[in-house]
């Protein structure tokens, strides 16, 4: 276009034509959604599912521990594990010998062996 065309109120030189173009592909560009978004929405459900299922687990040992902790000290004694071990191993009752060295080992897992298992220590 010619500085003056009756059909323009103004006229663009190439370069600000470049620039106002490069402008507009951005404009036109930030409102595509990102090609991520299927990456960045599995990735959220992943977290999102990791999340609920850990809720789950912790739900299931805050029962285990109410169930079998007769007590209600929030640990389990030995005759408390005991009791525990015998209903995961169908009624069948664990010897002394062998309820004395999964507690032993359980509750060096965290560091503080006090004769009982608390929530941390069953979960692991």
């Amino acid at each position: 276009s010619e500085v003056g065309d009756p059909r323009r109120s103004f006229v663009l030189l190439p370069t600000a034509k470049m620039a106002t173009a490069a402008v507009m592909a951005g404009i036109r560009n930030a409102k595509r959604p990102s090609r991520n978004v299927g990456a960045k929405r599995t990735e959220a459900k992943k977290e999102n599912d990791k999340f609920w299922a850990d809720l789950q687990k912790q739900a299931r040992f805050t029962k285990l521990l109410q169930k079998y902790d007769a007590s209600k000290t929030g640990k389990l004694s030995e005759e408390e594990f005991a009791v525990m071990l015998q209903d995961m191993n169908r009624g069948e009752r664990p010897t002394q010998e062998e309820v004395s060295w999964v507690l032993k080992t359980a509750d060096a897992a965290n560091h503080i062996v006090d004769g009982q298992l608390d929530r941390g220590e069953v979960e692991t």
